[in-house]
């Protein structure tokens, strides 16, 4: 971020967490409905920070699994989670993947 390897990990680090916590809660609320999922995050992911001539694009992915609640294995369908952060336009996107069964 401009040359500033500290700022660019400040940011980092705070997109990273927050990001995450936001579409661990996202994918949470929109499976409500279902009593017999968990929503688990996989600790796969990924965070591209972006310096745009006026500005900060971040872009985050990580993947979630939705577990049966009953189940001791860790297995399920697999969620990849998609968020972008552009300060350019001042806009946040976010967007998930169809469940996709984990091999």
């Amino acid at each position: 971020v401009d040359g500033n390897t500290e700022k660019a990990q400040r940011i980092t680090l705070v997109a990273n967490q927050n990001l995450g916590i936001f579409m661990y809660e996202l994918l949470v609320k929109a499976n409500s409905h279902r009593q017999d999922i968990v929503v688990m995050q996989v600790g796969e992911h990924h965070l591209d920070l972006k310096m745009m001539r006026r500005g900060i694009v971040i872009v985050f992915e990580a993947l979630f699994r939705l577990q049966k609640s009953d189940s001791v294995e860790l297995e399920g369908d697999v969620v990849k989670g998609f968020a972008k952060v552009d300060f350019v336009h001042k806009n946040v996107s976010f967007r998930f993947s169809k469940p996709k069964r984990s091999s």
